[in-house]
């Protein structure tokens, strides 16, 4: 007890010190805790930048064609833009911290290639959080078009206009002659060649009342009677007489002094005499000289038979020729693979029979495998091959003899191309069908048409000529209006694409 009572309140006092000095410590450790704890903290990581809806619009562009590279990009920087093959322009580089990025990109010049190109664009967005990449295709098709009519630029006084398997030639009012398209064997008349021009050139031809452009050759016929050609004159098709490499500049066919109209073909020309008789040169490997003989011809020969004929045609690219009678008869000769030659055989001829059933004829379109006529009724008759629907009826079979044309009943003149053929109607507009794989029916697609549709937007044609993979239109007022393949600038709008 005495013990007790002496240590109680010492040990009381000395409790109550330790007490409030461990209470001081805890305060002054818990005002201390926030200073401590700030000096010690790092900043945020930055995020690292993400790259979404990476899209090429459009995804499939025609050679040199324009694509449009967008995405929404976060936490970057700089983004930049490659490519796994060469591109004009790339790789490329900009600024996208706005979260954006957009990048016009003008892909390669690939018309010569077989196949369509893809190219793999890739996207890398670089940041203070490290990088993020993406990528994409975008496919380069070998073949540049219009699905709709597009205007030849320059051209307002135009009295004809003649299709070619890759480049077209017309006549003006004054008798000159301006080209477009392709120019890589001097077929122009211009004393020279280039690999294409996407707009009309002056040649050198004068006095002209009619031009005929071949595959790679074209041949014009002059008011003094003479005919003129430049070209490709490999199988003699220039007519004077020194086949072999031609010449860039127009020679004169030898031995014409009559002529009043000529065609040209895949290697052939023809012209019509004002006799009545029709010559041909060139190619005559399948009979297309129409002379008895099935060998080629560097100067004119004459087409055994024909004395009363009022107009020709030989399709560009085609190996077959016919001739309109002044009865209404046709007789054809040449290649007769797809029955072209109408005479109810598959036989080739070398010299001209008559075309089964047509005795009112108005005018004969020659094309590639098949031919067309237009007839005094207003009707269409074609026959020969037909795998994309060519002669119109509806089907897609051969016929070996004409016949009818769907729907059309009030034609003003027809033109068959390679694989299409085209009418002018008597409202002025142009209803096309067959093949379309380059936009060539000109009704805003390339799905092919085994019956007529319109052209879109034609309501003024005068004449219509077709050829490899476009049609051309000859306007009231001399204008020209082309729509299909447009590969060497064949459009003559201006553009290669």
């Amino acid at each position: 007890m005495i013990a007790g009572v002496w240590g109680g309140p010492r040990l009381g006092r000395t409790t109550t010190a330790l007490l409030a000095a461990a209470a001081f410590g805890a305060i002054s450790l818990f005002a201390g805790a926030p200073g401590a704890a700030a000096k010690g903290t790092k900043p945020p990581k930055p995020s690292k930048p993400a790259i979404s809806g990476l899209t090429a619009t459009p995804g499939s562009v025609p050679s040199s064609g324009i694509t449009t590279v967008t995405a929404a990009v976060s936490g970057a920087e700089t983004c930049t833009l490659t490519s796994n093959k060469s591109v004009p322009g790339l790789p490329v580089s900009s600024s996208c911290g706005g979260e954006s990025f957009s990048q016009a990109v003008e892909m390669p010049n690939e018309r010569f290639e077989k196949k369509p190109k893809v190219f793999t664009l890739k996207l890398v967005a670089v940041g203070q959080g490290g990088k993020a990449q993406a990528s994409l295709k975008v496919t380069v098709i070998n073949h540049a078009y219009s699905v709709i009519p597009t205007t030849v630029v320059g051209i307002s006084d135009a009295k004809q206009v003649g299709v070619g398997s890759q480049h077209v030639c017309a006549v003006l009012s004054a008798g000159s002659v301006t080209c477009w398209g392709s120019n890589r064997e001097g077929q122009f008349f211009n004393g020279q060649s280039a690999n294409e021009y996407d707009h009309p050139v002056e040649t050198l031809v004068t006095g002209a009342t009619q031009v005929a452009s071949g595959s790679f050759f074209s041949c014009a016929s002059l008011a003094s009677g003479h005919v003129e050609c430049s070209g490709y004159d490999g199988s003699g098709e220039l007519g004077n007489g020194e086949p072999g490499v031609g010449p860039h500049e127009p020679v004169e066919v030898q031995g014409l002094t009559e002529a009043i109209q000529v065609a040209a073909g895949l290697e052939t020309a023809c012209a019509l005499l004002t006799s009545g008789h029709v010559d041909c040169w060139g190619r005559g490997k399948s009979g297309e000289l129409g002379n008895g003989h099935s060998v080629n011809a560097s100067t004119p020969v004459e087409v055994l038979g024909i004395t009363n004929a009022a107009q020709i045609s030989i399709g560009a690219g085609g190996t077959h020729a016919c001739a309109l009678l002044v009865t209404g008869h046709i007789d054809c000769w040449g290649a007769n693979t797809y029955g072209e030659l109408g005479d109810g055989t598959t036989t080739d001829r070398i010299a001209p029979v008559e075309v089964l059933g047509i005795s009112e004829a108005t005018q004969v379109s020659a094309g590639y495998a098949h031919t067309c006529a237009l007839l005094f009724s207003g009707h269409l008759d074609c026959w020969g091959g037909n795998s994309g629907g060519d002669l119109g009826y509806g089907g897609n079979a051969d016929s070996h003899v004409p016949v009818e044309v769907s729907g059309i009943a009030d034609a003003t003149g027809v033109a068959t191309g390679t694989v299409q053929s085209c009418a002018v109607l008597g409202t002025g507009g142009v209803d096309c069908w067959g093949g379309n794989r380059y936009g060539q029916l000109g009704n805003g697609t390339t799905t092919e048409s085994a019956l007529p549709v319109e052209v879109f937007g034609v309501d003024e044609a005068t004449a219509v000529s077709a050829g490899g993979g476009q049609a051309c239109a000859l306007l009231i007022g001399g204008g020209v209006e082309c729509w299909g393949s447009n590969q060497e600038g064949q459009l003559g709008n201006g553009t290669l694409r």
